[in-house]
């Protein structure tokens, strides 16, 4: 099997049932081609990379 370039896709949603899609999140570049992974809402900023107030998305990733 050949795998071609991976993106992330990125939807948003008010009710999980209608999805708008967005422009691609996420490409491949230097470092290798982009699998599987997840992203959350950082509600409390406990990763603390939120700034002026707003809470952070974390999106971590696999790179092969």
């Amino acid at each position: 099997m050949v795998w071609g370039p991976m993106h992330w896709g990125h939807a948003v949603s008010t009710d999980m049932h209608h999805w708008e899609h967005k422009p691609i999140a996420l490409y491949p570049d230097e470092h290798g081609l982009i699998f599987s992974g997840s992203a959350v809402f950082d509600k409390n900023n406990t990763s603390g990379f939120g700034q002026d107030g707003k809470a952070p998305l974390v999106a971590v990733y696999t790179y092969t």
